[in-house]
């Protein structure tokens, strides 16, 4: 049957969403920096606070002036937060890539580089969770016909049409969820670079265990969670944090 076998392909899927979305609750806006918010959506919403009290340059006028030098770092980080404002985050992230990469030392751009692919995952996450519920509703036809008209809940869930809107929701959910992933992985690594620059700060190194945690790279989850509670061993997350190492040394041992 069709369906069974749906279910069986989309099932890591959504248990692996399921797992990012409870460690995202349990460690975002909690303890270390900034106490109350989104420690990602604060970095951005600080350099967006930034650009528009210093008015800016237009998208435009920013790429006007790396076209007429591309070697000039601040013209290409001016290019990013225009870019950035104006929503277009891929875009905002290769100029910042490029930025980075000439002003190697540059922590807040590295933060805000990172913020900006903790956004990329956190999109495809929410594309992939709306997949996925798509994929269910599908899934589950009782809800939409009543008991005992079996022929016409067959014709609902088991034809042809509905085959179709659930593989591509399926298909769709694993799409956005490999894209989530390399995000996670790409903003992981903006992390390393930062926590090789500012070595002590345990929120660099914490969040840099979870985007490695995301990312599906455990040996760096590890190393990273023990440097945080090394450096913070009182922080309110650190009890969590304790708890998740347990998880991911013995689910590394099993494995």
């Amino acid at each position: 049957m069709f369906f069974p076998k749906l279910r069986k392909r989309a099932k890591w899927v959504f248990l692996a969403l399921a797992v990012l979305f409870a460690l995202s609750v349990v460690f975002f806006g909690v303890g270390t920096g900034i106490s109350g918010a989104n420690p990602i959506d604060a970095i951005l919403g600080l350099f967006e606070e930034r650009r528009a009290a210093g008015g800016g340059p237009s998208v435009e006028d920013a790429q006007e002036r790396v076209a007429e030098n591309p070697k000039d770092a601040k013209a290409r980080l001016e290019l990013a937060n225009a870019l950035q404002a104006d929503g277009r985050t891929e875009d905002a992230i290769a100029q910042l890539e490029i930025y980075t990469d000439m002003k190697r030392r540059d922590t807040n751009a590295l933060q805000q580089l990172a913020a900006l692919y903790d956004a990329q995952a956190t999109d495809a996450q929410n594309d992939a969770i709306e997949a996925q519920l798509e994929a269910q509703r599908h899934l589950f036809p009782e809800s939409v016909a009543p008991p005992g008209q079996s022929r016409l809940r067959e014709a609902i869930g088991g034809g042809p049409i509905a085959e179709t809107v659930s593989t591509q929701s399926s298909e769709r959910t694993s799409a956005a969820y490999q894209t989530m992933q390399q995000a996670y992985a790409q903003e992981a690594e903006v992390y390393r670079r930062l926590t090789a620059l500012v070595p002590d700060d345990p929120l660099l190194h914490l969040q840099l265990g979870q985007a490695s945690q995301f990312a599906g790279d455990t040996n760096r989850a590890i190393a990273a969670y023990k440097r945080f509670l090394a450096l913070a061993p009182d922080d309110p997350n650190a009890p969590v944090v304790r708890d998740e190492l347990k998880r991911l040394q013995a689910s590394r041992r099993s494995g």
